[in-house]
């Protein structure tokens, strides 16, 4: 815990002041020289700070800069996606959820219970790894395989997982228009994800729908992929007008 306390009193303090020397980051977490080293050379990995060439300085990098602007965003993207949400839930009568990433998981934003009786829960402000979830497989399939392999990077530090079944979920999702998760990160609950880009800051984001695992099997993952592309594709042209 010491360790992400002071990682978050670093990256407040470059926002403060706009950029620090190592010394100066040490002396004000109060942590010897190398300590701060290795906390800075962990951030910069995971692109939270950068240190130009030749520079002793740290700076906040585009990893802090994609979240807070992200966080920004959420209001918007949760109010203008609300009436897709309640039109999915009424095509489809099962759980829907809106989705976004926040570096190696995805963030559950917002959603509307199904309307059956045996249903999959919300799990609105949860989490899951990106690589554990329908939506995040549907995400790294619209990603560059730069984006992708820093994803991976993040994902391997904190989850063990076969990279070549990875990349084989990446393919199908891309080829499919839509990603599946029979049981990734619940053994009986199916989850079918179309995820779409938004602005400010071409964001993406995901649209899902959840089920029992008896009620969503190959051919019905089709049927709610295509409603599922059709619902982000008009959301994604929706949010593109309303950022001009």
């Amino acid at each position: 815990m010491e360790s992400v306390r002071n990682a978050l009193t670093a990256l407040t303090l470059m926002g403060e002041r706009g950029a620090m020397r190592l010394t100066d980051i040490a002396d004000e977490l109060g942590v010897a020289r190398s300590t701060a080293h290795r906390l800075m050379v962990t951030m910069r990995e995971a692109g939270f700070v950068i240190q130009p060439l030749g520079s002793r300085l740290y700076t906040l990098g585009p990893t802090f800069a994609g979240l807070t602007s992200a966080v920004v965003a959420h209001d918007d993207l949760i109010a203008a996606a609300r009436p897709a949400l309640a039109a999915l839930r009424r095509a489809t009568e099962e759980t829907v959820h809106l989705v976004t990433r926040l570096g190696a998981d995805v963030y559950f934003l917002d959603g509307i219970e199904g309307a059956r009786t045996v249903r999959v829960g919300l799990k609105s402000g949860a989490r899951l790894p990106v690589i554990a979830s329908a939506a995040g497989l549907a995400m790294l399939a619209q990603m560059t395989p730069e984006r992708i392999d820093r994803v991976v990077f993040l994902s391997r530090r904190v989850r063990s997982f076969d990279e070549g079944w990875l990349s084989d979920q990446i393919a199908l999702a891309r080829k499919a228009g839509y990603a599946v998760s029979f049981g990734l990160a619940y053994a009986d609950v199916h989850e079918v994800a179309v995820a779409f880009r938004y602005d400010p800051g071409n964001h993406m984001a995901a649209l899902t729908v959840a089920a029992p695992a008896n009620r969503i099997d190959h051919q019905r993952a089709r049927e709610l992929g295509l409603i599922l592309r059709q619902s982000a594709s008009s959301l994604s042209t929706q949010l593109s007008r309303l950022a001009r």
